[in-house]
């Protein structure tokens, strides 16, 4: 069978009787770069993320098969996700103002389809992050924003959440307003820190890697 990471011909690990073995050796090997895995190709079929396991993990390899792998820089893998965020940041809070004072006016009903559509912003936001988090392999309860672990912030931005779905299921557009205005919209300010947070974790991993 025929190996080839970013264009260059590699040996096939030794050992090696499954598609998954290849994989893994691979990724190792990028990991211990500093590189990310972007793109698999088994016989010239894209392989997606959710296939590996599912259709290729105990797959036997044979003379005939060719995986490609192509790879990038950890560090512009996670730089590129944090530039995607940084054009998300500065609406959260502007949207978490306006919604409290939607709720907190005369016309509080209308506010539903604008919550949960603020609610899907966050939720991407916090989902890259998340994947940045994950990417790094970063331990939350030792980056901190200011001065509070990351994991402490996340547990109570979920609990804040959770009180203002409550409140959005009993129509109590006051609480809601309240929760918006006082809890949630000082916590959306504090994304831009949490990325400019991940920004510098991210350079101290590279600097590690280099």
């Amino acid at each position: 069978m025929k190996l080839v990471v970013d264009g260059t011909s590699w040996p096939v690990p030794a050992g090696a009787e499954k598609v998954m073995d290849v994989i893994g050796n691979v990724l190792e090997q990028l990991n211990r770069e500093g590189r990310g895995l972007v793109g698999v190709l088994v016989n010239g079929e894209s392989v997606q993320p959710g296939d590996i396991q599912s259709r290729w993990c105990e797959k036997p390899l044979d003379a005939d098969m060719e995986i490609e792998v192509t790879s990038q820089s950890i560090a512009e893998l996670v730089n590129q996700s944090l530039a995607e965020l940084e054009k998300w940041l500065p609406e959260l809070p502007q949207a978490c103002s306006m919604l409290a004072r939607v709720f907190q006016g005369d016309d509080a009903e209308s506010g539903f389809q604008y919550f949960h559509e603020f609610a899907r912003l966050w939720s991407e936001i916090k989902r890259q992050e998340q994947q940045v988090v994950n990417t790094l392999g970063l331990d939350l309860t030792t980056v901190e924003v200011d001065g509070k672990p990351l994991s402490a912030l996340h547990e109570t931005l979920n609990a804040r959440l959770q009180e203002a779905l409550v409140a959005l299921e009993k129509r109590d557009f006051v609480l809601l307003g309240d929760l918006l205005e006082y809890e949630l919209t000082p916590f959306a300010a504090l994304e831009a820190k949490i990325v400019t947070a991940l920004s510098e974790a991210n350079r101290r991993s590279g600097t590690n890697h280099s």
